[in-house]
């Protein structure tokens, strides 16, 4: 990476005419800023955060131990660009089924009903599936009202055994309440195939990677104006022209209306962003003093008396020898647990656990609370189909509003939505598209 000086910045601002300016400087902004250089073109990047990454965000503990608190999974690594660009950066592969789960006391539960819950989940997607062909003229509905019907015969506590299993199966990936869920989209992105790794060092080194050689600014965009001749961009460091913007800042923010567009974007990109929806995702990352969990597993989750809280957790003492676990909340639990403070958030986290190992486990060394349902340059964790979207929504924002003006991250990629692959894949597609557009206008 390579970042200008404060007076270096104004001063280039002030006398060039950028090709290209990419706002934002997460994966799919690095995406198009590198694929662009390639072809010759040096892309500014202007980016509102003190580092790069976007939604990728590797911190540091106390001790020095790494730790992922936005992206952290490459997601199916074969065929996947992004375990391509990792090549030679240490990678553990994340084994889900060498997980258990811990029932409402906090009791471990025999393995022959962890395997019979796993069992019913997989029925209930089958139902799930079946009932959804034979109503494919139906109107759509939230995918919790389908799996009430399914399941409306079951009793209390298989019901309870299959919420678990929604909840951490399905809200945790899509960020959202199955109530908040298209039952008929919910689930229409792809996927690669191979396992799920994470990085040893953090998800940053493959950031870094991405960034050698590519210009950045440190400037918030609030507003862009486009037009027959280009664009001019309202920034914290001033105002910047370029032939074409590409704009790779998170749906949230686009929702929030932040980044204002002069004239507003196309009726049907308007309507795509408001048929989206922005989940919530948030976690807990705690380093203790030592491990006190069974730390042959890779995950374990606890079926508690509160329904989604605290559901799922990964050791990472295994892998990296530090005693740290992860937990999560999704949807509306983890919008609860926002109004609350850090060591509110922190406080029940640890009674979590100390439901399942007892009451001698230590306070942590130190903690971290992610929070990116606040963060105004994010406004919440990743896209997802509501009741009423589809994945067309997502191919309409792909499509440039115009020669000038392209948008690029996870909320532009039908196939591969809320992950990083999606977002690097909709830069490199950003900036095939910005190419296309310089060949026109010159």
């Amino acid at each position: 990476m390579t970042e200008l000086s404060h007076a270096a910045q104004r001063a280039y601002a002030a006398t060039v005419m950028h090709e290209v300016i990419v706002v934002g400087g997460g994966v799919a902004g690095l995406a198009a800023a590198r694929r662009l250089r390639e072809a010759g073109i040096e892309a500014a990047v202007l980016e509102a955060r003190d580092r790069l990454g976007g939604r990728v965000w590797t911190a540091r503990f106390p001790d020095g131990s790494p730790i992922d608190l936005g992206a952290t999974w490459i997601h199916r690594v074969e065929g996947n660009p992004i375990a391509a660009l990792a090549a030679g950066l240490h990678t553990v592969v994340t084994d889900y089924d060498n997980s258990t789960l811990y029932g409402p006391d906090g009791r471990e539960l025999p393995e022959r009903r962890q395997e019979a819950i796993e069992e019913e989940f997989d029925a209930l997607l089958a139902s799930l599936r079946r009932l959804r062909a034979q109503r494919s003229d139906a109107p759509d509905r939230p995918l919790q009202s389908a799996i009430d019907e399914v399941t409306a015969g079951l009793g209390r506590e298989r019901r309870r055994e299959l919420a678990y299993a929604v909840n951490v199966e399905i809200e945790h990936d899509y960020a959202a309440d199955a109530a908040e869920l298209s039952f008929r989209h919910w689930d229409q992105d792809d996927e690669f195939a191979g396992p799920d790794v994470w990085f040893r060092d953090g998800y940053a080194a493959l950031v870094e990677r991405l960034a050698a050689g590519v210009p950045v600014e440190r400037a918030r965009v609030t507003r862009i104006a486009w037009g027959a001749t280009g664009v001019e961009l309202t920034t914290t460091a001033g105002e910047r022209r370029a032939a074409v913007a590409i704009v790779t800042v998170p749906l949230g923010v686009l929702r929030a209306g932040t980044l204002t567009f002069t004239p507003p974007l196309p009726a049907a990109h308007a309507a795509a962003l408001r048929r989206l929806g922005v989940g919530a995702l948030e976690r807990v990352a705690l380093l203790f003093p030592r491990v006190f969990w069974e730390e042959g597993y890779d995950r374990f989750g606890w079926m508690g008396p509160q329904p989604g809280l605290w559901a799922e957790w990964y050791s990472l003492a295994a892998a990296t020898g530090a005693p740290i676990v992860v937990g999560f909340n999704a949807g509306r639990v983890a919008r609860e647990l926002a109004a609350r403070s850090d060591e509110e958030i922190v406080a029940s986290a640890l009674a979590a656990l100390r439901t399942l190992f007892g009451r001698g486990v230590p306070a942590p060394r130190s903690a971290f609370v992610t929070r990116w349902l606040t963060d105004p340059l994010a406004g919440g964790a990743y896209s997802h189909l509501p009741p009423g979207a589809s994945g067309d929504d997502y191919d309409t924002l792909a499509t440039p509003p115009s020669d000038c003006l392209i948008l690029a991250g996870e909320h532009t990629s039908r196939a591969y939505p809320g992950t990083v692959h999606g977002a690097y894949l909709s830069g490199e597609r950003a900036a095939r598209d910005a190419l296309a557009s310089l060949g026109r206008i010159r």
